[in-house]
């Protein structure tokens, strides 16, 4: 009796064992493998069976008031990751997010590729002086055009500059900026989009950021955010 027992228990151990370590391999293959889910803070806001477009994957704030679509090259940088409840609720409502580009450091290549997303709870509000700061931020003419694009549910408005910082000692950085505000059409909600791009002496190496590429990359993620 002893002995049947004791191969019972056995048989079922190894079962356990295979049902485990075969929940892991399927749960290991069906997560993709990308820069993005390969980091263990970043997955944690990444909704691994959304669809999206290709080279993206879909962030879900951890406020859960948003959604946009995240470059499935980018991690995010949770020392800088920040969320605050609100004043009269225990609900978090604000929060910084910063993500940059794995394999893109001014150590390794001279350059830096990173995108600052911002959200606010009572942001949507006294909307064209927020817009026009963000001419301030880009160090943009103030006649610079501020372009809008919009759908029932949100409001996008953003500008663009780039920009030569010639340093004392003869070297110049360039820098691009794509600079977004983007208010929640239902509500008082508002999320700031910054993406900035650097390459260091430019003066003596060729810029290898596309900014046109990147430009399209910050539009298309404005446009996915979808407030909740």
């Amino acid at each position: 009796m002893q002995k049947r027992w004791l191969k019972i228990v056995t048989v079922l151990l190894i079962f356990i064992i295979f049902f485990i370590g075969g929940s892991y391999i399927l749960k290991k293959k069906n997560t993709p493998d990308t820069p993005a889910f390969n980091h263990d803070f970043t997955k944690k806001f990444l909704v691994k069976d959304a669809e999206t477009p290709e080279g993206f994957h879909m962030f879900e704030s951890g406020t859960k008031k948003y959604t946009i679509l995240f470059p499935e090259n980018y991690y995010m940088s949770d020392g800088s990751y920040y969320k605050k409840t609100g004043e009269t609720s225990d609900i978090p409502d604000m929060e910084n997010v910063y993500m940059r580009e794995e394999g893109i450091s001014p150590k390794q290549n001279q350059m830096i590729k990173g995108i600052k997303l911002a959200l606010h709870p009572g942001g949507n509000v006294i909307v064209d002086t927020r817009v026009k700061g963000l001419l301030r931020k880009v160090n943009a003419p103030n006649d610079t055009k501020i372009n809008k694009l919009e759908d029932k549910n949100k409001t996008v408005y953003y500008v663009e500059n780039i920009e030569e910082y010639h340093a004392d000692d003869g070297s110049i950085d360039t820098y691009f900026y794509l600079y977004g505000f983007i208010t929640d059409n239902k509500s008082r909600q508002a999320l700031y989009f910054e993406l900035e791009d650097t390459c260091f002496n430019s003066d003596t190496k060729d810029c290898e950021i596309d900014f046109e590429e990147e430009k399209i990359l910050g539009l298309e993620m404005m446009k996915s955010v979808e407030f909740q």
